[in-house]
């Protein structure tokens, strides 16, 4: 088991910043993830909102 820290992810704004930790091929379901900070899921747009609750239910 691994875990990895990251901070601040603002919504769709730079969510492309896990992109690099989501794509490592090491990671297996007993690997953690946490996100200190804000998420960015609520507080801008309905369609930013969406998409990034898409994005980070797909790794859960």
């Amino acid at each position: 088991m691994s875990i990895f820290v990251c901070g601040d992810i603002h919504s769709t704004l730079d969510i492309n910043k896990l992109d690099g930790f989501i794509g490592r091929e090491d990671l297996n379901e007993n690997d953690y993830l946490i996100i200190c900070g804000d998420t960015g899921i609520c507080g801008f747009s309905k369609e930013q909102e969406r998409l990034t609750r898409e994005y980070l239910r797909k790794y859960r």
